[in-house]
């Protein structure tokens, strides 16, 4: 099928840039020097400075102590600020990282700015508009079967999030927590009431158009404000179980409202750059933006070096944020006088997508293949852009245009928040990565994809379409070596708690390097107790003594790989402790039971999980109709709880068996249960 043609006409609506109309012309003040400042110490700098705690915590992993304040945290000259203003500019925005201002003023105005001995310098500052967001409502449908171990029922999201193998990172108990992601966009409208978004842990946000503490869509503004933000932060972040699931949906944000949807107000970039530079002084770990800046740039500026967000993009990395940003919706194509189309365009990205140091994200339907409004690059300086690409045609989303609404939404806006949700997972399960070694793990483990549209396209990789291709969450989570859960399972019996981590390698692991160390009560010394595999790939768990105090016990999990690496979860342990009983899912069983096996029917494989009551010999087999035996899937000694394992379709000899009717067939002391398993090639 030819999807250029197919998507047309929706291109025609999201895609395209629209000239600015009559606005104040916004100009940017650049000054020579800031006035020094001596401290006693780099704490006493940053909290004058209101660089928080936080954000020390994550410079000081890729920074050493000399440089953890430097001159971008300094701010600009308050004398300079009231010169500015003399001369009847008003001031917008104030830039710490660039030691300047933003002003709306007249001709007269500027020059009297710049016969100011302080000034250094001026240009305009950089505009775009965008139309609203092509909204397609969609109902929820059908609800899919929950995975085995999250027990998340995905809903229409789980493709968006399969296809970047995020369901997988589920599966092994990791969600986000930890990881502090910030959002530029027009606002995020509902995020309070919305079902799917009202769950989110908000720790601040900014209206820094209107100067106000809120990101909704305010009285006096159009009725689409606010929407465009509400769907991205939803794609990242949002939760309603059966409908809509975000890739890192227990991640912290924070959120900033930055564009106006209006035709006649252009999108600026001072607010941009004031708003991440906001962002990375709270603490933030990864910035999330579908935002972009082409008016004012030609291609020719786009070498990474001269547009003013992609200079910002490159502070930020230097101060330990991964900024994830969108390619652009430029697109690859275009339509001659005839109405034929040309295809193969390149270097259709936006700024600050032409960044280092960052993750330009293009987007592919479903299936894959390049969506046609993909911005390609190279850039200017000839580096390959995007990175990577993720699913941005239909990816589901809530509306903000209601409280429970939902609808499906496409564009590299979209794209963008999926991989950022999908980075902060990793840095989630490990919290010591500097934001390259985190872009890397995204860009070595990427899904080379083969275009059947035009094999040229994926001829070679990395390429300006497909950057290095689709990204993998869970190949990109062992990359840098042993993972953990961020989120164990306990279960309780009388006197006792089960507690079940995963713990994943490239490397095998040694067994006798896998441990919990935890303390049974106030003032106890730290115990450790060896970890042991389960039934269920990957999970591990550990039997401790219960206490009448459901503070205690209280430890945390070490894991090391025969490669060397080793990792503790939570991060920074001891200084942080898993209080086991916060992680308290079930009861313990009371007695045995076998589950419907999921999927069913079957292709490629189907997952068995069965419940015991305490560690007991199981037996749990498979066999045909006639009543042969195909496969035995476990047998020894289980956990106590829940258990899963997986069967491929395939026979003891590990050859693939025909389609037909199996029977599972578990047993133990006392105890048989038997299920029906379809199997189709």
């Amino acid at each position: 099928m030819n999807r250029v043609l197919a998507l047309a006409g929706f291109l025609f609506c999201l895609s395209g840039i629209a000239p600015s109309q009559s606005v104040p012309s916004r100009t940017w003040i650049f000054f020579s020097e800031k006035p020094s400042i001596s401290y006693m110490s780099t704490a006493d700098v940053a909290a004058s400075l209101g660089v928080s705690p936080r954000a020390l915590e994550r410079r000081a992993k890729m920074l050493p102590p000399e440089r953890i304040i430097d001159f971008h945290d300094y701010p600009v000259d308050p004398a300079y600020l009231r010169r500015i203003k003399e001369t009847g500019a008003r001031v917008i925005s104030v830039s710490r990282w660039f030691n300047a201002v933003s002003v709306e003023a007249d001709q007269a105005a500027l020059r009297r700015i710049a016969s100011l001995p302080f000034v250094r310098g001026s240009q305009p500052v950089a505009s775009v508009t965008r139309p609203p967001l092509e909204e397609k409502p969609v109902s929820p449908g059908f609800a899919l079967s929950k995975t085995p171990q999250t027990s998340i029922d995905y809903g229409i999201s789980r493709t968006q999030l399969a296809n970047i193998r995020v369901i997988d990172v589920h599966d092994l108990g990791i969600d986000g927590r930890g990881v502090l992601v910030g959002m530029i966009d027009n606002g995020f409208n509902n995020h309070r009431s919305h079902e799917a978004l009202r769950t989110i842990d908000i720790v601040d946000e900014y209206d820094f158009i209107h100067d106000l503490p809120s990101t909704q869509r305010q009285p006096w503004e159009g009725l689409s404000q606010g929407n465009h933000g509400a769907a991205t932060l939803s794609a990242l972040a949002g939760f309603k179980e059966g409908i809509l699931v975000g890739p890192a949906y227990r991640a912290s944000l924070l959120l900033a409202k930055t564009e106006m949807d209006s035709t006649e107000v252009p999108a600026e970039e001072d607010l941009y750059v004031e708003a991440l530079e906001w962002m990375e002084m709270r603490g933030a770990d990864i910035v999330s933006t579908s935002l972009g800046y082409i008016d004012w740039y030609t291609h020719d500026s786009l070498d990474g070096n001269t547009a003013i967000t992609t200079k910002a993009a490159r502070i930020a990395a230097s101060k330990g944020v991964l900024l994830v940003t969108a390619m652009g919706n430029e697109g690859w194509y275009q339509k001659d006088s005839t109405g034929k189309t040309i295809q193969g365009l390149t270097g259709t990205l936006i700024a600050p997508a032409d960044a280092d140091s960052i993750l330009a994200v293009g987007a592919t339907f479903s299936d894959g293949e390049i969506a046609p409004f993909s911005s390609t690059g190279p850039t200017a300086d000839g580096r390959i852009k995007p990175e990577v690409v993720a699913q941005g045609v239909g990816v589901y989303s809530a509306s903000g245009s209601s409280t429970d609404g939902y609808i499906s939404a496409s564009g590299t806006s979209l794209s963008t928040p999926l991989t950022a949700g999908a980075a902060a997972l990793i840095l989630s399960a490990q919290r010591d990565l500097t934001p390259m070694q985190l872009r890397e793990a995204l860009i070595a483990t990427a899904q080379k994809i083969s275009d059947p549209s035009d094999p040229s396209r994926t001829a070679t990789y990395p390429n300006n379409y497909y950057g290095h291709g689709m990204i993998d969450a869970r190949a990109a989570l062992t990359y840098h070596g042993v993972a953990l859960s961020t989120t164990p399972r306990t279960l309780r019996n009388d006197s006792t708690l089960t507690i079940f981590v995963s713990i994943v390698s490239n490397s095998p692991l040694v067994s006798d390097s896998l441990f919990v160390m935890y303390q049974s009560g106030p003032g106890a010394p730290f115990r450790r107790s060896l970890l042991i595999p389960t039934a269920t790939t990957n999970l591990y768990s550990v039997t401790l003594p219960s206490t009448g105090d459901t503070t205690y016990p209280r430890g945390y999990f070490v894991a090391r790989d025969v490669s060397g690496s080793s990792r503790t979860s939570p991060y920074n342990a001891p200084a942080n402790l898993f209080t086991f009983n916060d992680y308290l899912v079930v009861e313990q069983p009371l007695g045995f039971l076998l589950h419907p096996n999921y999927p069913n029917p079957f292709n490629a494989g189907t997952v068995v999980q069965f419940d015991a009551p305490s560690a007991v010999d199981v037996e749990v087999i498979v066999y045909d109709i006639l009543g042969r035996k195909v496969k035995v899937l476990f047998r020894g000694i289980c956990s106590p709880g829940p258990n899963f394992l997986e069967w491929k379709g395939d026979n003891d000899a590990g050859r693939p068996v025909s389609s037909g009717m199996y029977i599972v067939r578990m047993q133990s002391s006392g105890f048989v249960q038997s299920g029906k398993m379809l199997l189709i090639r």
